[in-house]
């Protein structure tokens, strides 16, 4: 017996969400999560406080515009690797 359309819909949607579910609360996925938001925030706060620390053009552009969205636009375009290669030397963890 094949499925109508709706019930295909409404079969694709509970799979997605299920594997939704699994992928957000897997063990995993929630420890590298919260280590980024370690990070992320460790980072923001060391540059709030440092600003000199900042690349020259950074700290530049703080001159002109909120030091918070200079901090933030920094950090976004950030690699992984580079992100931690800033934490380890700016924060001294791993």
């Amino acid at each position: 017996m094949a499925l109508k359309h709706n019930d295909k819909y409404q079969l694709e949607k509970l799979f997605y969400e299920y594997y939704a579910v699994l992928l957000l609360y897997s063990i995993s996925i929630v420890r590298e999560k919260d280590d980024a938001e370690e990070i992320i925030t460790e980072l923001f706060s060391f540059w709030i406080t440092n600003p000199l620390a900042l690349p020259h053009n950074y700290h530049e552009k703080a001159q002109t515009e909120a030091l918070p969205r200079v901090v933030c636009d920094y950090i976004a375009g950030m690699t992984d690797h580079f992100i931690i290669e800033q934490y380890e030397k700016y924060c001294g963890r791993n």
